[in-house]
């Protein structure tokens, strides 16, 4: 599982940015997560103002929308596939951003014997052929439609700002 910070973003007008956990603890900023990762959130980013929901995903955007929190924690490879979610995010004009609060490895059911050899396919396989879980995801969700706007920070037209242009935190989740 990878928690992701999601950045809310406008293309024009705007102040300040704050696209990591580091800036947002630098800030001062609360951040909405969901209860589920307070533990491991707590214990990784102790100096952060984590606000918790009580009512899931759709709580984390409420928590927005009460002006609760300014940036939010969100999981991407799961989330990216909840079609409403996504659509609340796009109309809220929210993307992800590169930092990752968590990381969990994950493991496959194997042998011992045969690890080395399915270590050495899946590396094989990313550096040559350009095949992972996050690329295969992103196939998926194109082959699916893809969301209704763009939902990465680095995704976003760049036509569209100028090197003045910048992001204000009222505009970030």
């Amino acid at each position: 599982y990878v928690a992701n910070l999601a950045a809310f973003l406008t293309r024009s007008g705007t102040k300040s940015f704050v696209g990591s956990i580091e800036e947002a603890i630098d800030q001062n900023i609360e951040i909405c997560a969901h209860p589920a990762l307070r533990e491991e959130l707590e214990h990784k980013w102790p100096r952060a103002r984590f606000v918790w929901s009580d009512n899931e995903l759709n709580g984390l955007v409420d928590d927005y929308d009460n002006k609760d929190c300014e940036v939010l924690a969100v999981g991407r490879l799961d989330d990216v596939l909840d079609t409403p979610l996504m659509l609340d995010f796009c109309e809220r004009s929210l993307v992800f951003t590169e930092s990752i609060l968590l990381e969990t490895a994950v493991a496959f059911p194997i042998k011992p014997e045969l690890a080395p050899g399915m270590s050495y396919w899946i590396n094989q396989g990313e550096r040559y052929e350009g095949v992972s879980l996050r690329n295969t995801l992103s196939a998926y969700v194109s082959q699916a439609g893809g969301p209704p706007c763009s939902i990465d920070l680095s995704g976003l037209d760049s036509r569209d700002t100028d090197e003045f242009t910048q992001i204000e935190t009222k505009n970030m989740m």
